[in-house]
């Protein structure tokens, strides 16, 4: 299997919190680990996830109040459920423990919602410094920022840069 780790950089507005997060602090920040969450966060969260579901989705029946990183590790289409969130549509970025399919153990990786996607000042390829990685904006925001663009643009992309 091929694959690849992007390193972002990604521009935050406030410092990130140096202690465990509470529900009461999220909204003075634009970034949420959920590694250094409170426990007593996890309920809130599930909450956020499903009010953002319709009562019938077969989703909310997999949300497990107790361990919500769990949950969106087996479930990540729940990402853009949370990130869009009335609670949560502030954060730049999210990290959250995931599966992949190249690991039997949690990563830890990092979201970046679309409507955030400016904050992105740098993406780097971790294990091959030859690939370039060209971050284009998503489709949604590439028609609002560059009317001049025909075709919507896949991000992100990697490439080996061609020799001249």
């Amino acid at each position: 299997m091929d694959y690849t780790v992007v390193d972002l950089v990604v521009e935050l507005e406030h410092k990130p919190n140096p202690t465990v997060m509470k529900t009461p602090e999220l909204s003075q920040y634009d970034f949420f680990s959920m590694l250094r969450m409170a426990s007593a966060m996890n309920r809130d969260v599930a909450e956020w996830i499903r009010a953002g579901l319709a009562p019938n989705d077969p989703r909310v029946a997999q949300i497990d109040d107790e361990q919500i990183a769990a949950t969106l590790a087996n479930e990540p289409s729940l990402f853009g459920v949370l990130a869009d969130s009335p609670a949560c549509r502030h954060l730049r970025l999210i990290a959250c423990p995931v599966l992949t399919e190249f690991s039997d153990h949690f990563l830890n990786a990092g979201i970046v919602p679309f409507r955030h996607w400016s904050a992105i000042k740098e993406a780097t390829c971790r294990f091959d410094p030859t690939v370039h990685v060209k971050l284009s904006p998503p489709p949604q925001l590439a028609s609002s920022t560059s009317a001049a663009s025909a075709s919507p643009s896949v991000a992100p992309r990697a490439s080996k840069p061609r020799s001249r």
